[in-house]
């Protein structure tokens, strides 16, 4: 999946960095686990055994 065409899917990947590096760590679990939600579907989306 190529990052550059879905700017909605980089946009949100970089807000979930953020809130990653927050130093809040209910916000670095949710980030966490919506950044690997997002790598699964990518996998998924080309045909990748799930991580």
């Amino acid at each position: 999946m190529r990052i550059q065409r879905r700017p909605g899917l980089a946009a949100g990947l970089r807000r979930w960095e953020d809130l990653a590096e927050s130093g809040d760590a209910a916000q670095a679990r949710q980030a966490a686990r919506e950044i690997g939600r997002i790598l699964d579907e990518a996998h998924a989306a080309v045909g990748l055994p799930p991580r």
